[in-house]
């Protein structure tokens, strides 16, 4: 939270003058956030964090709702930065880290828990298919959303040359 904070804190931050500089930041914002969900999700957790989510949804949300929450405090502390702004779209896209961080952690589970089922050679352990439908969707989601901000936000991009 730090980091995130003292990051926010830089005036004209930027990594190069490319129009690759939106989708790096967007990145940014989706692993930082995804990142934070995930810490925040261990200490609210405590013991066991790594085990299936089965039992622990309110820590889920919880542990979700305290990320949005900074997510905001820290769009909000951009609008007083001299040459930054604080966006709803940049919001958006630290939301949807968190979500991937859920679904990453998710899948990574299911991976970990398959391996204790082989181990202890007990039925074959099936898979859930909807953390990777929630990853597919989110995936999704995310490049329309990058596509739509990226046309309104760069003059030189064309929606128009991609069909």
């Amino acid at each position: 939270m730090i980091l995130i904070f003292w990051l926010s804190s830089i005036p004209n931050l930027k990594i190069d003058d490319t129009e690759a500089e939106f989708f790096r930041r967007k990145f940014i914002h989706l692993f930082e956030y995804g990142l934070l969900w995930v810490l925040i999700y261990r200490a609210v957790v405590k013991e066991h964090w790594r085990n299936d989510f089965k039992g622990k949804i309110p820590q889920v949300i919880l542990s979700f709702l305290l990320m949005v929450f900074y997510a905001a405090t820290d769009e909000i502390h951009q609008l007083y930065v001299l040459t930054r702004q604080g966006k709803i779209s940049d919001l958006g896209f630290d939301v949807l880290g968190g979500l991937l961080g859920i679904g990453i952690l998710n899948l990574f589970n299911l991976k970990l828990n398959n391996k204790k089922v082989k181990r202890e050679k007990v039925k074959k352990y099936q898979k859930s298919l909807w953390p990777i439908l929630l990853g597919f969707l989110l995936f999704i989601i995310l490049l329309v959303l990058s596509i739509l901000y990226y046309d309104s936000y760069c003059p030189n991009f064309n929606l128009s040359s991609f069909f």
